[in-house]
């Protein structure tokens, strides 16, 4: 656990230190050709977000997409698992980018199921309230379900994220590093003979 925890904490300080460098750059340079106007010190700050910190964030982000699994599989420290994901998904970025993203379109689908049914509602209420004139208070009960039905779609969402995850990991690995069912009963401490396999 504490590989995986400071795996991810080190992910996410290279990419908050990405956005934080890039804000102190543009403003720098703003400042420095003259731009001590607002709207310019914001429209580079903008600029350099949308530019240089998404591409950025976004390529990182798929490179350490397997830092949890890495970590926690594999028995790395939390560098090692960072430079084991790089290494599992160089050559394959856009085939895992193109899986991520469909497997968050899956899972953001199943999570709206049961949160937009009280959107709707709320949504209702408060247009119908607008068009009456009257000020009411959105029910409970609508505020409820948003809340549970946030919580129940998140609980069947992220497992089959998790598990979508796993399996584009192990599925790497059996590409690039020949990986089997004897390696992973070897990484397990099981012991897999022959005899076992014949069996």
């Amino acid at each position: 656990m504490g590989d995986m925890f400071w795996a991810v904490i080190l992910a996410y300080l290279a990419i908050f230190g990405i956005f934080l460098a890039a804000i102190l750059i543009s403003v720098i340079l703003s400042v420095a050709v003259g731009g001590t106007y607002g709207w310019l010190i914001a429209f580079a700050i903008a600029v350099t977000l949308i530019f240089i910190v998404a591409p950025a964030a976004i390529y990182l982000g798929i490179n350490w997409a397997f830092i949890l699994p890495t970590a926690l599989l594999e028995g790395c420290g939390p560098t090692t698992a960072l430079s084991h994901s790089t290494a599992l998904v160089k050559q394959n970025w856009w085939r895992v980018l193109g899986i991520m993203l469909l497997l968050l379109t899956i899972v953001s689908i199943i999570a709206m199921i049961f949160y937009i049914p009280a959107m709707i509602g709320a949504t209702t209420w408060a247009i119908s309230g607008a068009m009456t004139g009257a000020e009411a208070e959105l029910p409970t009960g609508m505020m409820v379900w948003a809340i549970l039905g946030g919580a129940i779609g998140g609980i069947i969402s992220a497992p089959i994220g998790i598990i979508g995850i796993t399996l584009l990991y192990f599925d790497l690995r059996v590409r690039k590093q020949g990986y089997s069912l004897d390696a992973l009963a070897d990484e397990l401490g099981l012991k897999s003979t022959s005899a076992d396999t014949v069996a």
